[in-house]
């Protein structure tokens, strides 16, 4: 049985993250919530996966060399999924840009 994994972005549960073990690998599939947030059409699809087959990740659908903002999140999200959910990463505002 696939392990799955709720994605609440804002207060809003987004997508799912459906995790299951194939010959080739383990795989990280995102789907759009069944939330009213989505059109009909797109509720609880697909809109990304990855593979990890031990030596590395592969996309699914391939990515194009520029994708956009929301392909973007998606990609964020599964591979914070596949790095490991132990990492903490804080980004903080180090300094001023004072190039102006």
């Amino acid at each position: 049985m696939a392990k799955q994994e709720l994605v609440i972005i804002d207060g809003e549960l987004e997508y799912v993250i459906h995790e299951r073990m194939t010959d080739k690998g383990l795989v990280f599939e995102l789907k759009y919530s069944k939330s009213q947030c989505w059109a009909d059409h797109v509720r609880d699809t697909t809109a990304l996966e990855i593979l990890d087959d031990g030596n590395g990740v592969k996309v699914i659908p391939k990515l194009g060399k520029r994708i956009d903002y929301h392909e973007a999140i998606m990609l964020g999200i599964l591979l914070t999924k596949v790095s490991g959910n132990d990492l903490n990463i804080d980004i903080v505002k180090y300094k001023e840009d004072d190039s102006k």
